[in-house]
């Protein structure tokens, strides 16, 4: 049984932390011009997008912070509209506040997932917005938002107002169009759906989105050659290059079936256990539940039992705890996290 049940950064294969013990390459070398472009070749399939794709080196938060700073221009006439419904879709609009742009925030509770009208709404109520944020997957609160109506309904109001995704615990795990739901810019990270170890952030965006380029970004913008101008981490996009290699040769549509397969099987034995579930619960991947009396109980689970599980986030925290189901896990492995669990209940 695995020991890591994290709602990231996941559980990596062995076979992808193997990679990393690969022959050290030059990152201006053919060799690992290839890496990279098998990378971009493999994420292309998983997302479905036809545009560009960057690769650099930092977290989702340094991710999210590169589009601002290589996407977005500050003008005082404009709004940027947030939709909040979690830490993370928080932490964009605080981001937002701190680089001096103004920010709207459309609110729902936390484990509510948004809804197309109210969006609607927000949007009529303030036609100066020219950006709009969503969280596919908020890891905070298990919760899935309807990306593709969201967006269609932003799009129908005005064509030209940017929508961004933050879809960095659902892109590998949730079915994700990038292309046909319009999205202008998505982004995601290596240490979640795509088991990869932490570290390695994504940016997809339209064909003709290519950014100031003068941060963070790789310098092949616009280039047939693809390569990182500053010394990436290598044994990292080894790693990465594998465990996308491994999602798309056990089949993209089949791997995000095998851990929905997984999320249902892991809530009916909650349920059967008469353990709370929280929110609507519909992220495939990440599942918040009620804490037992039990004092340290996720301590505990680590000092007795080898399980490693964290807790929830903000006002949830003292009450529930999280569970993370990315990656190829076994029936036999939730079986035995629910068995072992349940007994402090």
């Amino acid at each position: 049984m695995r020991s890591v049940f994290f709602p990231g950064p996941s559980f990596v294969p062995q076979e992808s932390i193997a990679a990393m013990s690969k022959e050290i390459v030059h990152h201006h070398s053919k060799e690992f011009s290839n890496v990279l472009t098998n990378i971009q070749n493999s994420l292309k399939k998983i997302v479905k997008c036809s545009g560009n794709i960057f690769l650099l080196t930092g977290s989702g938060t340094t991710t999210a912070e590169s589009i601002v700073d290589n996407f977005l221009v500050s003008i005082p006439t404009t709004q940027h509209l947030v939709c909040c419904n979690g830490r993370f879709s928080k932490r964009w609009a605080v981001l937002l506040q701190r680089k001096k742009f103004t920010v709207l925030t459309y609110d729902e509770e936390h484990g509510v997932s948004h809804s197309p009208s109210k969006l609607l709404e927000y949007l009529e109520n303030n036609p100066s917005i020219s950006t709009v944020w969503f969280v596919h997957g908020e890891t905070s609160t298990g919760v899935l938002n309807p990306i593709e109506k969201l967006v269609r309904i932003v799009k129908s109001f005005n064509p030209s107002i940017l929508c961004i995704v933050d879809a960095v615990s659902s892109i590998g795990t949730e079915y994700f169009y990038f292309d046909d739901w319009n999205i202008d810019i998505a982004f995601t990270s290596s240490c979640k759906g795509l088991i990869s170890p932490a570290g390695l952030g994504c940016v997809f965006t339209k064909k003709e989105i290519l950014g100031k380029n003068d941060l963070r970004f790789s310098d092949s913008l616009g280039q047939n050659v693809v390569a990182q101008p500053w010394t990436p981490p290598i044994q990292l996009y080894y790693a990465f290059e594998h465990s996308l290699e491994m999602i798309c040769n056990f089949g993209t549509d089949r791997y995000i079936q095998h851990v929905a397969d997984n999320k249902k099987y892991l809530c009916d034995l909650l349920s059967n256990n008469y353990i709370t579930i929280f929110g609507e619960n519909s992220l495939h991947a990440v599942t918040v539940l009620a804490l037992p009396p039990r004092k340290n109980f996720l301590e505990i689970l680590n000092n007795e039992h080898a399980i490693k599980l964290i807790g929830a986030q903000d006002h949830l925290q003292s009450d529930y705890f999280r569970i993370g189901n990315f990656g190829f896990i076994e029936k036999s492995e939730i079986e035995q996290l629910v068995s072992i669990i349940s007994t402090y209940y």
